[in-house]
């Protein structure tokens, strides 16, 4: 009951002027890669990355993403429940690679997993994350638009759009946009 109290709050918050505002055009197959300098718009300010600080492979401390989340408040991400199995300590939004300067991390106080997941099934695979301090929003970081109320399956042919953290041929983590 509590999770879908906050579920209605979060949708009123998150169905303002701030949210959903894309830096991409639909239907195209996307890194959203800097220019080398740190500079870069961020095709979809709403996505974050989750995960912990740790040693990569060259030795240096890094964040290390475990997966993606969609910021729905400054202090509110939503994500699948299987993501908090990696133990997440920290997101990361405002950037379009992982180790581009200037992103706005904060630490995980908690989440909350939707109280009819089922492990077995992968039903109701869904779970908020909370963070201890509030994200700035900006051109780079921004809450995404949630609809004001419900409608049915668009049909088929109709197309997707799919965004979160990845690695390109490099093995470089950045956010992808198709």
């Amino acid at each position: 009951f509590h999770f879908l109290v906050l579920c209605y709050i979060i949708q009123v918050i998150a169905a303002s002027d701030q949210c959903g505002i894309r830096n991409f055009d639909p239907g195209t197959v996307q890194f959203a890669i800097n220019d080398g300098k740190g500079n870069s718009d961020v095709k979809a300010p709403w996505i974050a990355a989750i995960g912990k600080f740790g040693k990569g492979t060259d030795g240096e401390t890094k964040f290390l993403v475990s997966c993606s989340g969609v910021i729905l408040t400054p202090r509110v991400i939503i994500t699948a429940n299987h993501c908090i199995f990696f133990k997440p300590e920290y997101i990361r939004a405002g950037v379009t690679r992982i180790d581009q300067a200037k992103p706005q991390d904060r630490r995980i106080r908690e989440h909350r997993t939707h109280p009819d997941h089922n492990n077995k099934d992968w039903y109701f695979d869904l779970a908020l994350i909370f963070v201890t301090e509030e994200l700035n929003f900006n051109a780079r970081v921004s809450a995404l638009c949630l609809p004001s109320e419900s409608s049915s399956h668009p049909g088929d042919g109709v197309g997707v759009l799919v965004q979160g953290w990845g690695e390109d041929l490099l093995g470089d983590s950045g956010m992808k946009v198709t």
